[in-house]
């Protein structure tokens, strides 16, 4: 009887572990044109894609954990993206990178949601990238029900903004939209972003002071090693 009561917990644990693993809390789409390719998360876990071809653009993407349900240190995050445009397809078909999470219910009211952007580094033939950031509290990836703000276009350096809400304690879906447009074929580009809960207004100055400080250290180290 004891060795079917083992057996019997250990059936069960790795049906639970294959059911978490089943259901994707995240996805990452990268689209050019008419060629796009979709990739699931599996749980909170990173996203991370290498050499991905579309469209004449390469791109590297590594997404950070998502947080649901909670939102810290960020709710979702592209912790870096470069993307290069390689052909002269790209001239004209700009690149979209969208990042999304589902399942979050920590509560932020309205106005209460916080994005940044930054380009670390831009090359080649008028290069710039946008972002535009959502939550949906219809909780389905990509959800666009209300915005929480649009940054750029950037060449180089960072924005933040805050918007969206009230979103919470019921499930809701955050999302970020990249654009990423070039002028030749030898245009490069590298940037971060994410999704978090607003600080207090005072809190924000000092955020918004800091993020451009990183943004520009970080340009100065990256010009270093070129």
């Amino acid at each position: 009887m004891r060795k079917w009561m083992i057996v019997l917990a250990v059936f069960t644990v790795l049906l639970t572990i294959r059911s978490k693993n089943a259901n994707a809390q995240s996805e990452l789409t990268l689209q050019s044109g008419t060629a796009s390719t979709t990739y699931p998360g599996v749980g909170n876990a990173p996203i991370n894609v290498v050499g991905a071809m579309e469209n004449g653009w390469v791109i590297t993407v590594v997404t950070g954990e998502t947080f649901s349900p909670g939102l810290t240190p960020d709710g979702i995050d592209i912790t870096s993206l470069s993307a290069v445009c390689a052909t002269s397809l790209c001239y004209n078909s700009p690149l979209i990178v969208s990042f999304s999470g589902t399942n979050f219910t920590q509560p932020v009211g309205a106005g209460g949601f916080i994005t940044n952007l930054v380009v670390l580094a831009a090359s080649g033939t008028a290069p710039s990238a946008t972002q535009n950031s959502y939550d949906d509290t219809t909780n389905v990836f990509f959800g666009t029900g209300t915005t929480i703000g649009t940054i750029g276009p950037l060449t180089t350096g960072s924005a933040f903004i805050t918007g969206g809400g009230p979103a919470g304690p019921g499930a809701y879906s955050l999302s970020i939209v990249d654009t990423f447009s070039a002028g030749g074929s030898n245009a490069t580009i590298s940037a971060f972003g994410n999704i978090g809960a607003a600080p207090e207004p005072s809190s924000i100055l000092l955020f918004g002071t800091g993020l451009l400080g990183l943004g520009g250290i970080l340009r100065r180290r990256l010009l270093a090693c070129a």
